[in-house]
């Protein structure tokens, strides 16, 4: 399977229409046709039955199709979830100190809420004295 066949599966499943597919996707008819007939003789079930000008989705097609759906939804957000984790991760301040005490912990987090803006960061103090940390939240 490739992404193009499931992403051409999701929009006819959606319009269960064939023509109107095609417009959404700014290709002609006969390449979504085409390309949902590969995808039908590779999985080896009809996902479409016709039903006079429109196509109406088959059991297994609406199977696929739930399942598809969300599928696509996952990597349509991944460029978004890559992106904010390289925000955190650019975003985190670390300080290793000999020995923190609660108040320069306390004035580093306040420090980081008010002076720099930081909502989500994480502040990691480690202590080499007793190799214990502490972690708190912006």
């Amino acid at each position: 399977m490739e992404l193009q066949q499931l992403r051409y599966f999701a929009i006819a499943a959606k319009y269960q229409h064939i023509t109107r597919a095609a417009n959404e996707l700014h290709v002609a008819q006969p390449a979504v046709s085409g390309t949902i007939k590969r995808l039908e003789n590779e999985l080896g079930v009809s996902l479409f039955e016709k039903n006079g000008r429109n196509i109406a989705l088959t059991r297994e097609g609406e199977l696929f199709y739930g399942k598809i759906k969300k599928i696509l939804n996952e990597l349509d957000h991944l460029p978004e979830v890559l992106r904010n984790e390289k925000n955190r991760r650019e975003n985190t301040v670390k300080i290793n100190v000999r020995a923190a005490s609660l108040l320069l912990t306390e004035a580093i987090i306040s420090a980081g809420r008010i002076c720099l803006g930081l909502s989500s960061s994480t502040l990691s103090c480690r202590s080499f004295l007793n190799s214990s940390s502490e972690r708190a939240s912006f």
